[in-house]
């Protein structure tokens, strides 16, 4: 097995940031599907914040010539999304499982800012298993030294971090929310943010400041044995 994924988050469709700071959203969505059609991925999954319910309509039709499953972000809202992309648990939130070969993925919702309880019981279930985990959530869990986890993290990570470090699994966590790279690691926890695919967050400044000269988005590779990624950066004044 070697699957190629492209991970992409943060993309803030019809509304009034983007626009603030020069970006055209459908045009960087546009970029990076154009650019993932080139490298032959297997797979795209969103990660939330797709922005406005009245663009869910163009988002997920421009999804369709490819596999791929959605997550929500803070941004989004399920019942309105669910017109388009049906899956989970019930009706009012976005989580499932799905297992390919020795990976169970699993997809949880943090669009209320938090993990509901009804999540956190489902996850520790679902960890009970022998398959290498790989969790989608669009807020990180573990703490990041920048301005933005200050304001706006996950409101429950420490119970959602118990409920992973309890099942004394190695798990690979991938995030986005905060518009930036990171990568850190605690106990049996990997955490790996992702670019947004409109415009950055700075994230040693020390307070919120924007940076949208450029976008981007990960590739995630999964083989028999492991799990690697890489950043992919576009120019926004590329050509």
């Amino acid at each position: 097995m070697n699957t190629k994924i492209a991970f992409i988050c943060d993309l803030h469709l019809d509304e009034k940031n983007p626009e603030i700071y020069g970006v055209d959203p459908k045009l960087n969505w546009k970029r990076i599907l154009t650019d993932i059609r080139k490298r032959n991925i297997d797979k795209v999954i969103f990660g939330g914040d797709i922005g406005a319910p009245k663009a869910y309509s163009w988002f997920f039709k421009s999804l369709e010539p490819f596999n791929y499953d959605v997550i929500m972000g803070n941004h989004d809202a399920y019942r309105e999304a669910s017109q388009f992309y049906k899956r989970g648990k019930d009706n009012r939130e976005l989580y499932f499982s799905k297992i390919l070969e020795s990976y169970k993925f699993i997809f949880l919702d943090s669009s209320s800012k938090l993990v509901s309880k009804n999540q956190l019981i489902w996850l520790s279930n679902e960890l009970k298993t022998e398959l290498k985990i790989v969790i989608f959530i669009h807020h990180p869990v573990l703490e990041v030294k920048t301005p933005i986890d200050r304001r706006h993290p996950l409101q429950n990570r420490a119970e959602l971090y118990e409920v992973l470090a309890d099942s004394s699994k190695d798990i690979e966590i991938f995030s986005g929310h905060y518009h930036m790279n990171d990568e850190k690691k605690v106990g049996k926890i990997t955490q790996v943010i992702t670019l947004s695919s409109v415009f950055q967050v700075i994230k040693d400044a020390e307070e919120i400041d924007i940076d949208a000269s450029f976008f981007g988005y990960r590739i995630i590779t999964l083989n028999k044995e492991s799990i690697t990624s890489e950043t992919v950066s576009i120019a926004k004044d590329s050509p």
